[in-house]
């Protein structure tokens, strides 16, 4: 297991993990924010804990559930599983708060002033619920009114899809134009082989409160 601590790792550009680039500013400025009055001051800061995983230790893995579409997706391979955690002080906003393990499935090349960044094919990102609950990431809709696979969903941007099952948030995000959101929301499934498979139902939410 390779292990990184308070540094932002550059395979989060890789994933296109939605508002990374958020926490990314408030992370690369190593600043404490005062939201309340715009000013910012050093101060040191809680660890960033950035681990690389590799498919067993994924499979071990207890924090919260996770889900893949195996080692290879329609001509995807599996390129890099990656825990993110971070807990920062007041006054940071909820965003920026990170319990969660991304995938990235294919290859990307960066384009020039891209400052070697690029958005791989299949970037799956999932978070402990309770850092993206439906209210931080879908405030004011009705989920119940759109499901996936039995599971509360939304889609908030093009090409991306947020479901909450379990005790997760699961977003996923793809940039081949060859493949849909849906067809990758179907192949989803379980790390645990006791868990949902592809196309099978996926659980409701197991978390009452955060």
């Amino acid at each position: 297991m390779n292990r990184t601590t308070r540094r932002l790792m550059p395979a989060v550009a890789l994933l296109g993990v939605a508002l990374v680039s958020g926490v990314a500013t408030w992370l690369l400025q190593n600043d404490r924010i005062d939201f309340s009055s715009g000013s910012t001051e050093a101060a040191s800061e809680p660890e960033w804990v950035y681990e690389e995983l590799t498919v067993e230790e994924a499979r071990a893995f207890g924090d919260f559930s996770l889900f893949w579409l195996g080692e290879e997706f329609m001509g995807h391979e599996l390129r890099l599983i990656a825990r993110e955690k971070y807990d920062p002080p007041p006054p940071a906003p909820d965003f920026v708060r990170t319990d969660s393990v991304g995938l990235g499935y294919g290859h990307c090349t960066p384009r020039p002033n891209s400052e070697g960044s690029c958005t791989l094919p299949i970037s799956i990102h999932i978070d402990a619920y309770c850092t993206k609950p439906p209210e931080l990431i879908a405030p004011g809709r009705n989920l119940d009114q759109q499901t996936i696979r039995g599971a509360p969903s939304a889609s908030l941007f093009e090409r991306t899809l947020s479901i909450w099952t379990e005790d997760t948030h699961v977003d996923i995000q793809v940039a081949d134009p060859a493949l849909s959101v849906q067809q990758v929301a179907d192949a989803l499934r379980s790390f645990d082989a006791a868990g949902p498979q592809g196309g099978e139902s996926l659980a409701s939410v197991s978390v009452s409160k955060c």
